[in-house]
């Protein structure tokens, strides 16, 4: 089962529908900066074995997606090409395992 990873809370809100078709095939694993919305994005998305939503500080270390949306916004962060790359270098299995997907922000 592959593994998707998607940064924003506003793009879990947005992409309800879309989460609702692909949490039914693959592992959604949302990765926010702090626990504040959690709830509301549960509540937005369902409760659903396949779906989890943890902080960036609980991704252990060798944990790799082959799949990542990056849909953060550039404003909370002081090194936003740095954190794209972070991402990028830390986060994502590479190319072999599936793709990157940059879209700046979570806001339509």
């Amino acid at each position: 089962m592959k593994k998707l990873f998607i940064t924003s809370i506003f793009a879990l809100l947005n992409l309800y529908f879309l989460l609702t078709l692909i949490i039914q095939i693959t592992v959604v694993t949302a990765i926010t900066r702090t626990t504040n919305n959690h709830d509301a994005i549960r509540s937005a998305v369902g409760e659903h074995p396949n779906f989890n939503i943890v902080t960036l500080d609980n991704i252990p270390k060798e944990e790799k997606f082959g799949n990542i949306v990056f849909c953060a916004p550039p404003s909370g962060s002081e090194d936003y090409p740095g954190d794209v790359k972070k991402a990028a270098d830390n986060l994502w299995a590479g190319p072999e395992e599936g793709r990157f997907v940059f879209t700046s922000s979570g806001g339509m």
